[in-house]
């Protein structure tokens, strides 16, 4: 999976575009991409200004309700150079190979400014577990 750089970011299809990953109004996931070689893998994404948390959710193909759920505090991440934040998987549960997923995950603030979340997703499946 290719990562984000100051000025470049990558769609989940892995199709590079000019992004500013800073920026305000820019909420994208890095990784995991299409495919992930890990039943654990890393999570990453550019940070929401003004987030105080973000809520990941990880939904099996058909299901409405997220299968895992996991709060992350803002405070203690760290955005790298390339202008994002990585975590390593936070569920017990690993995923299971062959199987799609969702990942969405949703920044949340307590500034009246912005009363609503906001959420990125992207699709991708664990095609082998290295």
């Amino acid at each position: 999976m290719q990562k984000a750089t100051a000025g470049i970011c990558f769609s989940p299809s892995g199709r590079a575009y000019s992004c500013t990953p800073r920026s305000a109004n820019r909420f994208l996931i890095v990784s995991p991409g299409p495919e992930v070689l890990q039943a654990r893998p890393e999570l990453s994404w550019v940070p929401v200004v003004g987030a105080n948390q973000y809520v990941i959710s990880i939904f099996d193909e058909e299901e409405v309700e997220p299968s895992k759920v996991a709060t992350v505090a803002a405070l203690g991440l760290i955005p790298s150079q390339a202008g994002y934040v990585k975590i390593p998987y936070p569920f017990p549960e690993a995923l299971t190979v062959g199987k799609p997923y969702q990942l969405q995950i949703e920044a949340q603030s307590n500034d009246v400014n912005q009363p609503e979340p906001i959420v990125a997703k992207v699709f991708f499946q664990v095609t082998a577990d290295q």
